[in-house]
C-alpha cells in the first residue's frame, strides 16, 4: 500500500505474522505460547483461542446489527489478530498488569506506548499494538479496539489516572469514527469525568 515507513495503515495481518514469527523463534504454538507466558502467570483463566462451531462454557452467540443471530465463522486462522476469547475481568488483570505491575519489563511497556513516527515525522498516535492519545478533556488515553461482523471489543488505558476499561460486545461495537478515532472511545472519558 504504501514503502515501509511512510505512512501508517492498521493491518490485522501484521499481528498474524507476529504470532507467525512467536511460533519461529519459541518453536511453541502461538496458543501455548501465550497460555503459558502470559495468561497463567496473570490469572487470565478465561482467554483461550477460538475454535470453529464448538461449544464452549459461557461463550455469547454473536449477533449482527439488525439483531439477527450472527453465522459461525473460523478464527483459528488468526488467532493473534482476533480470534481470541475473554472476559472483561481477565482483559482488565491486563491492563492492570500494564499500568501498575512488574511482570513486563519497563523498557517493553514504554515501546508499547511510544507513538512511531512515519518518514515525514508526524507522529502517527500508535504505539506498538496501542492506540494513543488524548479524551475530549485532555486526559492521556491508551486504547485498543477490536471488531468483527458480530461481537466487538475495547480495552481503554487512563495512564495518569490508573484506569482501565473493558467493554465485550456480542454485536458490533465500534460504528462512529473520526479522524482514526471512535466517537464510543471519547464518549467513555465524558462518563468517567463529568462528576469531577
Amino acid at each position: 500500500m504504501s514503502e515501509p515507513g511512510n505512512e501508517f495503515i492498521y493491518s490485522s495481518f501484521g499481528y498474524t505474522l507476529i504470532g507467525a514469527v512467536i511460533e519461529g523463534a519459541t518453536g511453541q504454538s502461538y496458543l501455548d505460547y501465550m497460555l503459558r507466558g502470559i495468561w497463567s502467570p496473570l490469572a487470565m483463566s478465561s482467554t483461550y483461542g477460538d475454535i470453529a462451531d464448538s461449544i464452549m462454557v459461557n461463550k455469547s452467540k454473536f449477533y449482527n446489527h439488525n439483531e439477527e443471530e450472527g453465522l459461525p465463522y473460523d478464527l483459528s486462522y488468526s488467532h493473534p489478530s482476533g480470534g481470541l476469547i475473554s472476559t472483561t475481568d481477565d482483559l482488565v488483570k491486563f491492563g492492570n498488569e500494564l499500568l501498575f505491575g512488574n511482570f513486563f519489563e519497563e523498557s517493553s511497556i514504554k515501546m508499547l506506548f511510544e507513538t512511531q513516527y512515519a518518514n515525514d515525522s508526524i507522529p502517527t498516535n500508535y504505539g506498538m499494538g496501542w492506540y494513543i492519545g488524548t479524551d475530549p478533556a485532555g486526559h492521556a488515553i491508551w486504547y485498543h479496539a477490536g471488531e468483527l461482523p458480530t461481537s466487538g471489543a475495547l480495552l481503554v488505558l487512563y495512564p495518569d489516572d490508573g484506569i482501565v476499561i473493558s467493554i465485550l460486545t456480542n454485536t458490533p461495537i465500534i460504528t462512529n469514527v473520526t479522524d482514526g478515532f471512535p466517537i464510543e472511545v471519547k464518549e467513555l472519558g465524558t462518563l468517567i469525568y463529568q462528576n469531577h
